[in-house]
């Protein structure tokens, strides 16, 4: 709704003003928005800061376990789930399925594929 959005402008705004009060690297409004998107599950704002390595940073990356980042690991889900509803191309699939192991009508006549 035009109520929706404008509470979410003025969360996006508000976060942007905030952004330029800190005393860190100041950020663009558009890294705000983008960072406004991450998910839940991938945050990590409360355990990183300017010290952070980053080997620490993927021992904490590692160390998530949110159902949702299951998606990441399963490449079938992360082109259906993640990639086409944004609109991501990724390489062309003759055949994907987490059941179904007959793949070969599906290649069969082709020289070239992975």
């Amino acid at each position: 709704t035009e109520e929706e959005a404008k509470q979410e402008l003025n969360m996006l705004l508000t976060q942007a003003e905030q952004a330029t009060e800190l005393r860190a690297r100041l950020r663009s409004v558009g890294d705000v928005v983008r960072l406004a998107r991450v998910r839940t599950s991938l945050n990590l704002r409360e355990f990183i800061d300017a010290t952070t390595t980053y080997e620490e940073l993927m021992t904490l990356r590692q160390q998530l376990d949110a159902p949702d980042l299951r998606v990441f690991e399963d490449k079938i889900r992360l082109r259906k789930e993640l990639l086409q509803p944004v609109g991501v191309e990724h390489t062309p699939t003759f055949y994907m399925s987490n059941e179904d192991p007959n793949f070969l009508d599906h290649i069969r006549g082709r020289d070239s594929f992975v």
